[in-house]
């Protein structure tokens, strides 16, 4: 229980603070408003410190995590990303092309990573997609594509439309994603070095301190030379190669 034993007067507003050390959430009317609106939630957290892993902060998580996504969201970043190039590179040290969506949703971004390689002959690759919350995750295990606004596929490029016929993605696209719970401020140590990381439209919920924090732990799981894919209003890392539409290509 927090403050010496003392239960919060406010359990939203102890919920958003504890969010901002946990998860580095930011203070915002979004934020606020889902709080409240899950005000039981923030209720049955009151007693227990802060931790991802347990079950009410679990379900809180799950409620308040913004899960806005779409196939080929921002289609300039992935007409502009190198992928043969960094195939070409993978493929001469005899391992996978490997991409992390971080902030990945209900999959689309990963399903859009893995359709783009499979489509530039990128293949053999591997798609990671990363996330906190759980039924966003459990919705991209199964392939289903959300509707979203307006078409889904209406970003999608000709090449790759036939892998998500009837709002499905084709076992070829999901063969290569896997999916898996984290949080980018305390990333797991296994997840190996990455050629393409995306963190797209996911820092800007975050305080500037946790943005800084995450944007360092996904430098360091890119290989050198692999590209960085930020949101359109991101700022990107200090070094590195500008590649044009918030792509970054990491020294080499």
């Amino acid at each position: 229980m927090p403050d010496g034993g003392r239960r919060p007067t406010d359990p939203p507003a102890f919920a958003g603070a504890a969010l901002a050390r946990l998860a580095g959430f930011a203070p915002s009317p979004v934020l606020d408003g889902r709080l409240r609106r899950a005000a039981a939630l923030c209720e049955a957290c009151a007693d227990v410190p802060p931790d991802a892993d347990h079950p009410a902060w679990a379900a809180l998580l799950d409620a308040v995590t913004v899960q806005e996504t779409r196939l080929f969201r921002h289609p300039g970043q992935f007409a502009a990303l190198p992928l043969p190039d960094l195939a070409a590179r993978a493929h001469g040290e005899a391992r996978p092309l490997r991409l992390l969506s971080a902030g990945c949703a209900t999959g689309e971004e990963a399903f859009s990573l893995a359709a783009l390689a499979r489509a530039e002959g990128a293949f053999p690759a591997e798609v990671l997609g990363l996330d906190l919350c759980r039924p966003a995750l459990d919705s991209a295990r199964t392939g289903r594509v959300t509707d979203g606004l307006g078409d889904s596929l209406a970003w999608v490029p000709p090449a790759c439309r036939a892998w998500f016929a009837g709002g499905q993605a084709d076992p070829v696209i999901m063969a290569a994603c896997r999916f898996r719970r984290a949080n980018l401020l305390d990333l797991p140590p296994d997840l190996g070095a990455f050629d393409v990381v995306f963190c797209r439209n996911v820092l800007i919920y975050l305080v500037e301190e946790a943005r800084a924090a995450v944007l360092r732990r996904l430098l360091a799981l890119l290989r050198p030379g692999g590209v960085l894919a930020l949101g359109p209003t991101d700022r990107g890392p200090d070094n590195g190669e500008a590649l044009g539409e918030a792509l970054w290509r990491k020294a080499d």
